[in-house]
């Protein structure tokens, strides 16, 4: 395999202000803290272990990681490789505004499926 360029969309943010709202009962259990980002890996990833490899790293340095996805390989966008959702999410905060979670992925190019009480159950890249 040759060296690849791979673009991920992240939403995450401070794990331990995130678990400090929720335990001070200033965030209800759907409302996570995370802001948008990308992250860009070069090399020769194993690419159906990536996602979880990069969650895993970014909880092991305190970041509370919402949402994960592959978004492009090379130039071509892609829904070929699975992503994270966190679990039981329905609305994002930067700490400052806050916005239902589908929305925001929307805003970014996703097909979002969400359940009864608006939490996200799936999202996938609109190619």
């Amino acid at each position: 395999m040759d060296n690849m360029n791979v673009i991920i969309d992240a939403i995450y943010g401070s794990k331990v202000k995130n678990d400090f709202m929720h335990a001070c009962d200033m965030f209800e259990n759907f409302k996570q803290l995370g802001e948008y980002g990308q992250f860009k890996v070069s090399g020769k990833p194993d690419m159906k272990k990536l996602i979880i490899n990069f969650k895993e790293s970014l909880e092991k340095c305190g970041i509370n990681v919402v949402f994960l996805s592959i978004r492009q390989v090379g130039l071509k966008l892609t829904n070929k490789y699975d992503n994270y959702i966190k679990p039981g999410t329905a609305s994002i905060t930067d700490g400052n505004n806050w916005g239902m979670f589908h929305s925001v992925l929307k805003d970014l190019g996703y097909e979002v499926k969400t359940d009864d009480r608006m939490r996200v159950t799936s999202a996938k890249l609109k190619l």
